[in-house]
């Protein structure tokens, strides 16, 4: 078991973090953890400090090898239905800890679409109840880190697995602290300009629009904001853009990832009048262009920007954007975020190193924050 590799006090560590910073759980709260075969034993950890904090635990189980045998054996539309009782458990739960799985995502990958779909038809459901029934939740990404995915993705598992758990130990403080260094001049300003010594030069537009900052911490005002569930480790700030203004050129330097196994590297976006004019990519082309060719009027413009504030974030896939210090630009829809552009297209080009600069304020230099 994964588990097996931290020392206990690490574990004891992650699941405070968690549930005492993260969630905020108190006294009394009922607290639904669901775990699969191979994060039981991290799901084990949890439940003792929920215990300990005077909290009421209760494991939702699933066993991985069940599941793929019931993939086999049903239709896929029963297994993405939930019945009453996980309704029930789920609807009076305070607080929501969710071990990804399955883990064999590989294999999960391999289904056709429509199969996947069905499989989790209960989403849109599950995201709903937790917003109405303000359930704070989190989901875990160390539950991905095993072997076959880290084969498929690439990357070294243990050192995948190593840098997850640091990234989920930082203080949600540390996370803000740095959000709100970036917040106050991105909200006030009116233009930002984005370089970088491997030809970035990108001028965009700022329309005193609010900065979304996850701090990896369930507050208050996420949930009046229906922003109930947040992932660990998390850290990063969003921002719309002027959907109007964008001149110049931004190159990846960090790869593009549209899920698992359809990656970009290498991008080059060149933007005039406000719109994407021109792009190419080293590999994976085809990969955005099978969205961005698709997608509805708007997905040209400037839609948002996001700047990573995890310390601990360098190499785990699909979690590139949340290093300290690292920009992504997104084309598209950003109206989730407080923009115009309201179409379901995203896609997006990361920079790690840039400098970044609002009304000629440097909050960046080189990828590392600039002191006030």
């Amino acid at each position: 078991m994964s588990a097996s590799a931290f020392p206990a006090e690490k574990l004891t560590q992650f699941a405070r973090t968690a549930l005492q910073k993260t969630l905020g759980v108190k006294k009394g709260e009922s607290v639904l953890i669901e775990a699969w075969t191979n994060t039981l034993p991290y799901a084990e950890v949890f439940q003792l400090e929920a215990r300990r904090m005077g909290a009421k635990p209760l494991i939702l189980f699933d066993s991985e090898p069940g599941y793929w045998q019931a993939v086999s054996a049903t239709r896929p539309q029963e297994l993405g239905t939930v019945g009453r009782a996980e309704w029930a458990a789920l609807e009076n739960a305070d607080a929501y800890v969710y071990f990804w799985g399955p883990s064999d995502r590989p294999r999960l990958d391999s289904l056709p679409d429509k199969t996947r779909e069905a499989l989790t038809a209960y989403n849109a459901k599950w995201y709903k109840v937790t917003a109405k029934k303000h359930i704070r939740a989190c989901r875990i990404e160390l539950a991905l880190a095993e072997p076959p995915n880290a084969a498929q993705m690439g990357v070294d598992f243990e050192r995948w697995r190593e840098e997850l758990m640091a990234a989920s130990l930082i203080d949600p403080t540390t996370l803000a602290k740095y959000g709100g260094r970036f917040a106050g001049p991105l909200e006030k300003g009116r233009r930002l300009r984005i370089t970088h010594p491997n030809g970035t030069d990108l001028v965009l537009g700022l329309k005193h629009r609010k900065a979304i900052v996850d701090d990896a911490r369930i507050d208050a005002n996420d949930l009046r904001s229906e922003n109930n569930v947040c992932s660990l480790p998390g850290g990063n700030l969003l921002l719309a853009l002027d959907e109007s203004v964008a001149e110049g050129t931004l190159i990846a330097n960090r790869p593009s990832r549209f899920d698992r196994i359809h990656t970009t590297h290498g991008g080059r976006w060149e933007f005039r009048d406000g719109k994407l004019a021109d792009y190419k990519f080293e590999e994976g082309q085809e990969h955005f262009l099978k969205g961005f060719q698709k997608a509805p009027k708007g997905k040209e413009k400037p839609g948002i920007l996001e700047i990573g504030l995890n310390p601990a974030v360098q190499d785990s896939p699909n979690w590139e954007d949340e290093e300290l210090g690292v920009v992504t630009v997104y084309i598209g829809g950003n109206a989730r975020y407080g923009g115009a552009t309201k179409i379901p297209y995203l896609s997006y080009l990361m920079v790690r190193g840039a400098t970044l600069e609002v009304d000629g304020k440097t909050l960046l230099r080189g990828g590392v924050p600039v002191p006030k």
